[in-house]
């Protein structure tokens, strides 16, 4: 099992994801391929990510589907459970992170996106192009093994949240970017309105994944 294909990745995307938040993907994406259910990523951004999993996919001669999903507008407006107002529990990187990152932040192109497809020579996904709160449930597969979930918002998050978890197979995996538990991690991140969908949700924390210094994620299994 090579997965050397993952340091490209990560050279090309240092800014976004760490080298165990990738292996993290790889490694639960490997272990949910005997799930019933197409793949699915919420936020890709430039692609990088989903390139990821579509060269995992392929190197596991899946012949599972791996659907994309982002606005191609950048973030959407943020609301109360987003906001944070003191520096009081936060590294002073997550605070700033937080007050700069804004309605639009992140926007990029779908061209963008097909680019970084052609530069690893992967096979294009099917692309989601809008909101989520249009795509989803309307987009979806009928059952889904495997999903990324990186919206960090809090309103989009539980709009996504409530409608793939009925199509999610038994064994499935959420993995959820930009969870952050204070009470575990220590500190806040800049996105709390991710922990705030997910326990709105879940009722519960979420099993944390080491990730990094500076990259937070959780995993949801569904029984």
């Amino acid at each position: 099992m090579n997965n050397y294909f993952i340091e490209k990745i990560f050279e090309k995307n240092r800014s976004m994801q760490s080298r165990e938040a990738l292996l993290n993907l790889y490694y639960l994406l490997r272990e949910t391929l005997p799930v019933p259910g197409d793949v699915i990523e919420l936020g890709c951004y430039r692609g990088l990510t989903a390139v990821l999993l579509r060269q995992t996919l392929d190197q596991a001669g899946s012949n599972k589907d791996l659907f994309v999903y982002d606005s191609f507008e950048g973030l959407s407006q943020k609301v109360g459970e987003d906001m944070v107002y003191s520096r009081e529990g936060m590294r002073s990187c997550d605070f700033q992170d937080n007050q700069r990152v804004k309605e639009g932040f992140f926007k990029t192109s779908q061209d963008e996106l097909t680019s970084n497809f052609k530069t690893f020579d992967a096979k294009l996904p099917q692309i989601c192009s809008g909101w989520v709160q249009e795509t989803i449930p309307r987009d979806l597969p009928d059952s889904l093994s495997f999903i990324h979930l990186d919206l960090d918002l809090y309103a989009p998050c539980l709009h996504v949240l409530t409608n793939i978890l009925p199509r999610l197979s038994s064994g499935g995996v959420i993995v959820i970017d930009d969870y952050s538990d204070i009470t575990r991690h220590g500190h806040q991140n800049a996105y709390p309105g991710v922990k705030a969908a997910c326990d709105e949700v879940f009722k519960k924390p979420l099993d944390l994944l080491s990730a990094g210094s500076y990259n937070y994620q959780a995993i949801y299994r569904k029984p």
